[in-house]
């Protein structure tokens, strides 16, 4: 068979659910062989939108999709949408189709390579776990089999495969691999001392916390966390902008919402005065951390650090730690709730004197919430709170950069993981409409709403076109306030001054598109919103049009009103250039 046919047949068998992106000739071959084996093409709009449906995708379901682009300007469109996934340990297989291999050093249409033939991979590879460049037909069986293994076992994240022109026209007598028999099973245990070492540490804690990012959610350890949580009657915060959000119900009793900026008053309360805190499959970001300023969100030390992570590279990389443990999760949760009932039995804690500090804590918490969502006007903040009153319990909200990240993670409960996604670590606009695909695709019995900013949402408006085609009816709601309203805050802030962030024309009128009508144009449904009370029937009417839909939300754009309260501290508005202390 020909090399792309061996492309097609290997996905076949890894029962690949969608193959995602952009034709064009360097990867016709491997297209034309998707096709004719029946895989389920997805034609995206663009290429970066191509991996932010598949890293949607993933992040809802712990599945990963294949990417698909020509060589030089396809692939090369992708590095800001691989970047994303790598970031935010996502994954996804991109394959590259590149110049015939013959051509090297020639200067070819759409070949990379003054510094190294076919370079491709050198743009690409420090945003992936690893990129394989093929340079003979009998290689391309072993290498899919390699990348998905490496993609999808340990810390999740983008693998990369460069296929050429004639390689992928190359007869050869190939064998396919069995996925199932070259893949590793069963997940990694901790050091089983370490492991007793965090449980004594726990059990004799006097305020101790658990910490839980997105490690959780790919571990599927939830169940693990809650359950540890509830013998020893332990706080636990979990990260804001990423996975790590939902990992607990965010109804429960013990959850303590979340550390840092934009954070909670609980969260950073708990955080700041904890003796023992257990971090789990966390990377202590400077948004979790309030910039690492002690005090505002940690004190480590003296707190004493337990952490858990599946990259060893974690352990130990912004705070010291009393134990490192590298481990999966899951089992390292359900090992230390092993090892402290050895040592305990099941605590009562909703009599102790911490778990009323925690209620009254969350009580304060939730009071300063309904403070910022009280506003009657049409906030980000009071469009946030309406959409989880009309929202099922497991829809999927998907957000981008700028306000809508801050406000939608902040004040939008969760209760299951998966449930919230957000480019949390390498924060690209543009990403929240794609992403929601990809979850739709992953969930099409579930709600999948995408909250954007309006400068966001225009980065990538042409993915409308590809929600219309293949039938994928999420709901984008577009926050309309006319400018990158986050980024002129936190300039006049700075420096009392602002350029460049309104939407203006050159007379000084405010400039908006009707994003309501350019949905109608695509062929979805569309309104716009201007009251905070017309919400909740805006969205009932775009969810059951069983289309993709727009709402133009025109929210206000003016301080205080734009954004939302922080309660920790972030460097990135700060007059201070130094290192916060």
């Amino acid at each position: 068979m020909y090399g792309a046919k061996v492309v097609a047949e290997y996905l076949a068998r890894e029962e690949v659910p969608y193959v995602v992106g952009l034709p064009g000739h360097a990867i016709s071959a491997v297209v034309d062989a998707m096709g004719k084996r029946g895989l389920n093409i997805i034609q995206a709009k663009s290429e970066e939108g191509a991996c932010h449906l598949a890293d949607g995708y993933f992040r809802a379901s712990g599945r990963p999709l294949v990417v698909f682009t020509t060589a030089g300007a396809g692939a090369t469109n992708t590095v800001l949408g691989v970047a994303t996934a790598y970031v935010d340990s996502s994954s996804l297989i991109l394959i590259t189709g590149e110049v015939s291999s013959y051509f090297y050093g020639y200067g070819t249409f759409q070949s990379v390579e003054r510094g190294g033939l076919g370079d491709f991979s050198s743009i690409i590879k420090p945003v992936v776990k690893g990129s394989f460049q093929i340079t003979n037909v009998e290689q391309i069986a072993d290498t899919l089999h390699r990348a998905f293994k490496l993609a999808i076992t340990g810390r999740p994240g983008p693998v990369h495969i460069s296929i050429p022109m004639d390689i992928a026209m190359t007869e050869v007598e190939a064998e396919i691999p069995d996925p199932v028999s070259r893949r590793p099973h069963g997940r990694i245990r901790g050091d089983e001392e370490a492991l007793r070492r965090a449980a004594h540490l726990l059990v004799n804690a006097s305020r101790p916390a658990i910490l839980a990012g997105g490690g959780v959610a790919h571990a599927e350890a939830s169940d693990a966390l809650q359950d540890l949580a509830e013998y020893l009657g332990i706080p636990v915060l979990t990260t804001e902008l990423g996975l790590g959000k939902g990992v607990i119900p965010e109804d429960h009793p013990l959850c303590a919402y979340y550390p840092g900026v934009p954070g909670s008053s609980v969260g950073n309360a708990i955080a700041s005065s904890a003796d023992v805190i257990l971090a789990v499959g966390c990377r202590f970001t400077e948004f979790t951390t309030s910039s690492y300023k002690r005090g505002v969100t940690f004190n480590i030390p003296p707190t004493k650090l337990i952490q858990i992570d599946i990259d060893p590279a974690e352990i130990g990389k912004n705070y010291p730690v009393e134990v490192g443990i590298v481990a999966d999760a899951k089992t390292a949760l359900r090992d230390i709730l092993t090892y402290a009932m050895e040592l305990t039995p099941k605590r009562n804690y909703r009599d102790s004197e911490y778990f009323r500090e925690l209620a009254r804590l969350r009580d304060e918490w939730f009071r300063d919430v309904e403070k910022i969502t009280s506003e009657p006007s049409l906030t980000i903040a009071t469009l946030v709170k309406e959409l989880r009153q009309v929202l099922e319990r497991s829809a999927i909200v998907v957000t981008s950069t700028s306000y809508s990240i801050s406000v939608v993670s902040q004040l939008f409960p969760v209760y299951q993981p998966r449930c919230h996604i957000a480019s949390g670590g390498f924060g690209p606009m543009g990403f929240a409409l794609p992403a929601a695909l990809g979850a739709k695709l992953a969930h099409r019995d579930r709600q999948v709403v995408a909250v954007d900013g309006d400068g966001s949402f225009l980065f990538r408006v042409g993915e409308l076109a590809t929600a219309v085609q293949y039938d994928i009816p999420v709901l984008t709601v577009v926050c309309n306030n006319a400018g990158f309203i986050s980024v002129k805050d936190s300039q006049i802030y700075m420096f009392d001054r602002s350029f460049a962030v309104d939407f203006t024309t050159p007379d000084g009128r405010l400039y908006s598109p009707d994003y309501a009508k350019i949905a109608e144009a695509f062929g979805c449904y569309g309104e716009t919103v201007r009251k905070r009370e017309d919400v909740r029937d805006a969205v009932k009417r775009c969810l059951s049009s069983g289309k993709p839909s727009v709402i133009d939300a025109v929210v206000a754009r003016d301080f205080p009103k734009t954004g939302t309260k922080h309660y920790g501290f972030w460097h990135g508005v700060s007059r201070d250039p130094r290192r916060p202390k």
